[in-house]
């Protein structure tokens, strides 16, 4: 188990193999966008405030993501400093886009304190005996011979709920439960701990999703994730890397979102 797997990994690959290839193997060149900095630094303030205890005040806390945010753009313009190279957000490009994120996250941060200081106190980090609170939590799980490795954002209870895993989530709802199931699992198999299910925390609506429920009209079912199903996933994903099958799924939506499309000859 020299080499593991993760979810990023998984869903990049199932999305396209061929530019899983470009990003990860070839090492192409990818193209920034403010989105990923606006994502880094949000998560580097609410982890800094929630490994404070939630004692770190407010403005302490936006200063945290502001030194992030600037971090994170700095580092992605050493390597493609022109901004009009960057991925436009609809009608916003990529320098206006830049100022247009650091307005939002700094928002966001705001608007996660608030969350927990004044809408829903109750919810409080998780800290399994003999060990630290739940928060950026590594774990390294291994699905019958292939390591998973990540970082859980939170796990927390909800009162109506119980235990749940929480990812935080600055942009658009996710799809699915993937990743949610991957972490319940991952602590359950760490702390032997029974685990309600988990949620997004969507910090554009400052509320979580409903445990499985990323959208209000489609309900996700645990029980078609068992630990069977993920061992046969992620064994999958690890023998097709292994074997190099890195076939391209050419799709117009998918390609316009993609990073290394301008080093990929199968775009759509």
């Amino acid at each position: 188990m020299s080499e593991h797997r993760s979810v990023s990994q998984f869903r990049e690959y199932n999305r396209c193999p061929q530019a899983y290839y470009l990003k990860r193997v070839v090492r192409a060149w990818e193209r920034p966008a403010a989105w990923l900095p606006q994502g880094t630094a949000v998560h580097a303030a609410a982890e800094q405030w929630e490994k404070s205890g939630r004692l770190m005040p407010l403005m302490e806390a936006e200063k945290v993501f502001r030194l992030a945010y600037a971090e994170s753009v700095d580092a992605l313009s050493e390597v493609t400093p022109r901004h009009d190279f960057w991925m436009s957000s609809g009608r916003f490009k990529g320098r206006e886009d830049i100022h247009r994120r650091f307005d939002m996250g700094l928002a966001q941060v705001g608007a996660y304190v608030d969350y927990y200081t004044r809408i829903a106190p109750e919810e409080v980090v998780w800290t399994p005996p003999g060990a630290g609170p739940i928060i950026e939590h590594e774990f390294s799980l291994d699905l019958d011979g292939v390591l998973v490795k990540g970082f859980i954002d939170l796990a927390v209870y909800r009162p109506k709920s119980g235990l749940v895993v929480r990812d935080l989530k600055t942009g658009t709802d996710p799809g699915d439960d993937f990743q949610l199931v991957v972490y319940v699992v991952a602590l359950q198999d760490e702390f032997d701990v029974s685990i309600a299910g988990g949620d997004y925390m969507m910090i554009r609506r400052t509320k979580p999703t409903e445990p499985f429920r990323p959208k209000p009209t489609r309900v996700f079912d645990l029980s078609a994730w068992p630990r069977t199903r993920l061992v046969d996933e992620f064994g999958l994903l690890d023998e097709s890397i292994r074997a190099e099958k890195f076939d391209p799924k050419p799709d117009k939506a998918t390609c316009t979102r993609c990073p290394v499309r301008a080093e990929c000859s199968f775009a759509a």
